[in-house]
């Protein structure tokens, strides 16, 4: 049986994948870490499929909600946590539009909160066999590939996310050679969180959550093995420049 860790699966990709998992493992037992107040959209399973819930409201107690799922490793763990835009304000177009309020917010959400998922759960991970953890990403995270300039805190967020990426790779090779640690840019998808900014990107450019799902986990988390660990991947199977 499959045992897989899904973070963020409230959430338009989180659910897309978790429907993408349940349909590609017959035999799976997925372990869904959400806030307090949510609740996790109902999933159709076979008897031979279980999906637990446990609740966690700080990073800080990551660690003892998943205690009780630790008796027995997992083959993969993906994490779906981030957030573009809060009470009006989204990603900003000039240095101008800088405030310390969100930049701190796109900070805790898109590298504050995937960190401590890496920090508490990469000892969880299958050993003897290859396992794998997909940290949902961006683009614009890559300081080689920043052409257009703005959304700095998004940007600096994200970039931020890939290095901490990068060195928790490094740092579990020593412990675990057979664990792969990647970053997933999942494309332009149809969510809540890109709505505000659609209408400028080509429709063929535009994925259901559905079809960023797929892609993910066909081009991305089956295909890549410890060699990868560290890199960032777009949803193609295409590696995002560092």
């Amino acid at each position: 049986m499959a045992r897989i860790l899904l973070f963020g699966g409230t959430g338009g990709i989180g659910q897309a994948l978790m429907a993408a998992l349940v349909a590609h493992y017959p035999n799976v037992h997925v372990v869904a870490p959400i806030r307090p107040t949510a609740t996790l959209p109902p999933v159709t399973l076979s008897n031979t499929q279980t999906i637990r819930t446990i609740h966690w409201d700080s990073p800080d107690a990551l660690g003892d909600c998943l205690a009780p799922e630790a008796t027995a490793p997992f083959d993969m763990c993906l994490c779906a946590i981030g957030g573009l835009h809060q009470n009006g304000q989204g990603p900003e177009k000039k240095l101008a539009h800088i405030t310390p309020e969100y930049f701190q917010w796109a900070t805790h959400c898109n590298t504050v909160l995937p960190a401590m998922v890496i920090k508490h759960c990469a000892h969880l991970m299958a050993k003897q066999t290859p396992s794998v953890m997909g940290i949902l990403s961006a683009r614009v995270g890559s300081i080689g590939d920043n052409q257009l300039g703005g959304w700095y805190s998004y940007r600096a967020a994200k970039a931020a996310l890939n290095m901490i990426i990068k060195s928790a790779a490094i740092e579990m090779k020593r412990y675990n050679k057979n664990l792969s640690i990647v970053g997933i840019h999942p494309g332009t998808v149809a969510t809540a969180l890109s709505a505000p900014f659609q209408s400028h990107v080509k429709p063929e450019t535009l994925f259901t959550p559905q079809q960023s799902a797929t892609y993910i986990l066909n081009n991305i988390v089956h295909s890549v093995g410890p060699e990868q660990s560290g890199q960032v991947f777009a949803w193609d199977g295409q590696r995002v420049p560092e």
